[in-house]
Parts: structure tokens; sequence; C-alpha cells
């Protein structure tokens, strides 16, 4: 514990001149986190992390075991939640007595930064792809409408530095990095997949979908399947995967010659009504197309847009009948930008991107710890409907409704968690932690 420390010093009042203040780290236990209430009623909801806990390795003497498998989790997703990404940053959080109720340590000193390096890299590709499991599983649990379920396929770069394993140049990046693959069902995580540096953004992508598309089928044998992608996608190995699994698809093409050929009526008409508008004009049509790799021509929708700027024609193709118009069709592809926010929770609010160990399997486990942390602050927000923060980024949520003091007091039969109260959002703050509880478990309201 950190030594008392006081200091004195004058401020200027307006009113009552020269005050003086006295400041001093001897107060009652008290937290920065006391959101971690959420996010460990997040958990419990889930069953998250006690079902992650008990398939990860541990090769350790269980008679010189301190902190358990389930509590070197619960401390790094938790804190990871609270935004203490990197392992270093439980060297100071090790006597916080929020996080000790939180992880089910009340009164312990909590594991540092070496054990947490070990427990990291203890991790085995067996553990992880049971992880996985358990993301889709949960995933899967969240869909309320089986009739349509759309399964949406992102890569995204994750910039190494250092000496990381499998860490490579990418050209089209421009810098060192790691390549994950980011597969979300119906808006819910439901898979993450660390790769080297200079693989395609396709790689993996089909023998995924068909893993991913058949766990979809076990439990929803008569629903619609629609898979998304960008042009990353656009492989043949992806469109012959989906077609033999009789699954629909939505993937982006690259703008060439021929494409633009097929486009060039449409633009033309929309180029002159531009002109004569002087606004934007946007028209949608189709054509049959056959790349030089396919063994089959297949249908492609387009959008062939002109502004005062010049023409913009974007193309994607889709195994999708005359049933679904070229709009409608192109339509339903961009809502995959909703896809995209959730790479950007993932990235920015999360920093999912701290990949710094050396090993790569260890990376791989980070990449799952950070998804694991995504999917409880995504419990929460789903927690937060009908207030102002049902469809908060994940980082405004933890400024303002996490991320606040706690005095923290704890007896034989009792915890007692004290928020401050000027706490602006407290109504907020209750309104989800209800939501979180299960009925049996609220004492009183």
């Amino acid at each position: 514990m950190t030594d008392c420390i006081q200091l004195s010093f004058f401020w200027q009042d307006q009113n009552q001149g020269n005050r003086k203040v006295e400041i001093k780290n001897a107060g009652r236990p008290t937290s920065s986190d006391g959101g971690l209430a959420l996010v460990r009623a997040a958990d419990d909801k889930l069953g998250l992390t006690e079902a992650i806990g008990k398939i990860l390795n541990d090769s350790r003497d269980p008679a010189k075991v301190i902190h358990p498998i389930l509590s070197l989790l619960r401390q790094r997703v938790y804190g990871i939640c609270q935004g203490y990404e990197d392992c270093n940053d439980h060297d100071r959080l090790r006597n916080d007595p929020m996080l000790a109720c939180a992880v089910g340590r009340e009164g312990e000193v909590l594991a540092s930064q070496p054990t947490f390096s070990r427990f990291e890299n203890a991790q085995t590709w067996k553990a992880l792809k049971a992880v996985n499991a358990i993301l889709l599983d949960n995933a899967l649990k969240n869909i309320t409408d089986n009739e349509i379920i759309v399964v949406d396929f992102d890569s995204t770069d994750d910039e190494t530095h250092g000496q990381q394993e499998l860490s490579f140049f990418h050209g089209y990046y421009d810098h060192y990095m790691y390549h994950p693959l980011i597969v979300t069902i119906n808006g819910r995580l439901g898979l993450v997949l660390l790769r080297p540096g200079n693989v395609h953004a396709s790689r993996g992508a089909a023998n995924i979908a068909r893993y991913m598309i058949g766990k979809i089928r076990g439990r929803y044998p008569d629903a619609t399947i629609i898979v998304r992608g960008d042009a990353g996608f656009a492989v043949p190995g992806m469109y012959e995967t989906l077609e033999s699994l009789w699954v629909y698809y939505f993937i982006a093409l690259i703008t060439n010659a021929r494409l633009r050929e097929m486009a060039q009526g449409e633009l033309l008409l929309a180029r002159k009504e531009c002109e004569a508008r002087g606004e934007k004009v946007v028209r949608f049509s189709e054509g049959s197309y056959m790349a030089q790799s396919w063994e089959t021509p297949r249908r492609v929708i387009y959008k062939a847009e002109v502004t005062q700027k010049g023409e913009n024609p974007r193309f994607v193709v889709t195994n999708i009948g005359g049933e679904c118009s070229a709009r409608c069709g192109y339509e339903f592809y961009c809502d995959r930008g909703d896809h995209e926010n959730r790479i950007k929770d993932f990235k920015n609010a999360l920093k999912g991107d701290r990949t710094s160990c050396h090993r790569f399997v260890a990376n791989s486990f980070r990449l799952v710890e950070h998804a694991m942390a995504y999917v409880l602050m995504e419990t929460v927000r789903d927690a937060a409907v009908g207030t102002q923060y049902e469809k908060a980024q994940f980082d405004t949520i933890r400024l303002r409704v996490l991320k606040v003091a706690a005095w923290v007091k704890r007896s034989v039969r009792r915890l007692y968690i004290e928020l401050p109260k000027a706490f602006v959002d407290a109504r907020e703050y209750f309104t989800i932690l209800e939501r979180l509880l299960p009925e049996r478990m609220l004492c009183f309201r």
C-alpha cells in the first residue's frame, strides 16, 4: 500500500481571501471503477468467464496456485472493459477494492503483470478454438429472429511494434502488422481470429464460413443465412463455398474496366441528370459478369453515382435472384456499415489491437480477451435500452457510467458499495444494473 502523503497549500478565494487546503490519501478504501458492478453483472448474466475459465490451459502446481484461472481471466477482461488494456496496468490495480470485489477476491492482493504474462503465454491453440466456440454460441443465443441470419466478415489491420512472431509488412496498409479476421452474426461478435500480417484478407474465411454456418444450421435449420463482405473477400473460393452451402451472399467487387463498361449506360444517364439538376444522382441496375478466374457468370448489382466531382460506381456480386431488386440488394449490402462500427468499438474503445506479446499464440489469446470484454460491454449497452446510452459508443459508456468513484466496505456477510451523491448518471447506472441482475437476486428495489 502507498504510504500516507499529506500536502497543505493556499487557494485564493474570491470572497474570503486565502483559504488553506489540505490533501491526503488516508481516506476510506475508494476506487475509480464503481462501474465494475455492471461489468460483473453482465458477466454473471452470460456466464462468459466462468465457461471460458473451465477450458483454459493451467499447468501450474495446484498446491502453489495463489490466483486461480477464473480470477486471472476476470481481472484481465474486466480491466480491459474499464480502460486498462495493458498488463502493466495491473501492477497499479493490485489493491483496487472495487476490482477485487468484482473478481471475487475482496480483501486480497490481485495478480501482477508477470503473472498475466505467464497466464497468456500458457494458452494453447486448442484452448483458443474452444473459446471461439463459446463466443459463437453466445452470439447465437442472442438471435431472436431465426428467419434471416446475417453473417458479416471483415478484416482489419493490427499494427505491430517490436519483435512479435508472424508480424510482417503489408503493402496495402503500409506498416508491419497482424491481419485479424472479425465475424459478427446479426451484429453480435461471433469469432475473432489473429492471422499473420502478410496474408490476404480472405485467408481462411471460406473454412470459417463453413464452420460457422454448420453451427448456425445446427441451431436454426430453417433459417435463411446471408453473408456479407467487402472486396477483400471477393475470391472464387468464397463464392463456391457459400454456394455449396446454399447460403446467399453480397460481396463487393473492385471496380475494373469491364465492370465500368457494364455500368456505362446508367452512368451516362446519371451524368446528364446531374448536370441538369446540379446535385448528386444515383441510379441502380444489374448485369451478368464473369471474371477470368470464375467458372460461371454471376449476378452483379451496382450503383451508378455521379456528383459534381465525378463518377463513383460501386459493384456487388450476389447469388440472390431477381426477386431482390438491384437497389434493395445494394442498400442491404451497405447496411454492413454497422459492422464497421463494431470494429471501431473493438479497436478504439477496447484497444483490441494491443497485441504486444512476442509469441503469436499469446497474442491470439490477447485478441480473444479483448473480444470477451467486447461481449460484456455490449451486454451492458443492451441493458441501457431506453436511456441516453442505448446506442452510445463503448468509450462514452465507460467515461460516464463505468468510471465512477466508489467506496467499498465489507463485513462478514455483506459488501457495501457507495457511489457519490453527485454522480450525474446514477439513474442510468441503477437502471442498467437492475436489468442485468436476475429477478431472484434482487432483494429489494
